[in-house]
């Protein structure tokens, strides 16, 4: 069991239109969902096996013959579908990056939602300005001379690696241009208010761990951290320390320009940290402080 085998483990548009029916019609038998879903381009299998990895994982759940959105992940009260499916992102990294689902975090088959887990922390811990993203064959060469053992190695056949630029873009974590462009601006964004949650200011060493908590891939997160000690040193360089990834570096600095973050610099109040350009170059003035500007009634 994995998701970024996209023949046997589903599609992720698939995916938000089985959400979209369910959330609309409520309980459904299987053959109901195939019939509302299948027709077109889409086939019976793609959305059986949809149905099956995320039922699985915890979005859906099965009562005799009946499918129906786990409780928890359904649409609020007063909360329309569209809106419902719009939020959809931010309900699947929750549960993709649940303890559970990345138990065996590095198994091949057995891995539920892992194979995502280390390919996204792999990608964020790489240089985002000089990492080439525009071929298979240029990401598995830098895999492979940056994870020494085979078994640890996630994009060694072509096979999952559309799967995780899928994945990676529609979970807020790229962009798609030319090339696939490493960027989780948005998944940050979505995140702040489970981040911000006893004011709209955070001392950076809280933002960061609170961060990290949410997005478990990210800086000093626990599925990076677990990628970050497989990777060999000779051929993947750790930024230095207080300074952060260039991956989470654009993020912040996006959110800054755009005005929904405030990044402060307030002496003697707690570590310092510095956001990280091209080459290694420090990116604005060092922070000490993060203050979500779009913060409601904090």
């Amino acid at each position: 069991m994995a998701i970024l085998n996209r023949t046997s483990d589903g599609l992720f548009n698939v995916l938000i239109v089985i959400y979209k029916v369910l959330a609309h019609y409520g309980p459904l038998s299987k053959d109901d969902v195939k019939s509302m879903v299948a027709p077109g381009d889409v086939t019976d299998t793609q959305v059986n096996n949809t149905l099956n990895r995320w039922t699985q994982l915890g979005l859906f759940s099965v009562d005799g013959t009946a499918v129906s959105i786990t409780p928890e992940f359904r649409p609020g009260e007063g909360e329309g579908v569209d809106l419902a499916v719009c939020r959809l992102p931010v309900i699947l990294r929750t549960i993709i990056f649940r303890q559970e689902n990345n138990a065996n975090f590095w198994d091949s088959e057995c891995s539920a939602s892992a194979d995502f887990s280390r390919g996204i922390s792999w990608l964020l811990a790489q240089d985002v300005y000089s990492f080439g993203t525009n071929s298979h064959a240029t990401v598995q060469n830098v895999e492979k001379v940056q994870l020494a053992d085979p078994s640890q190695r996630i994009l060694q056949n072509d096979t999952r690696w559309p799967g995780l630029c899928h994945w990676a873009t529609y979970l807020g974590f790229a962009w798609d241009a030319a090339t696939l462009v490493v960027d989780p601006t948005v998944a940050v964004r979505e995140s702040l208010p489970e981040v911000f949650t006893g004011g709209k200011t955070l001392i950076a060493s809280s933002f960061l761990e609170a961060l990290a908590c949410v997005l478990p891939v990210l800086d000093y997160g626990a599925y990076r951290q677990e990628v970050e000690t497989a990777l060999n040193p000779q051929n993947w360089r750790k930024p230095p320390k207080f300074f952060l990834s260039t991956s989470l570096s654009r993020a912040l600095k996006r959110l800054e320009l755009s005005g929904e973050i405030t990044l402060e610099h307030l002496a003697d109040t707690g570590e310092a940290y510095r956001m990280m350009r091209q080459q290694g170059a420090e990116w604005g003035r060092v922070f000490t402080h993060v203050t979500w500007n779009y913060a409601e009634g904090k």
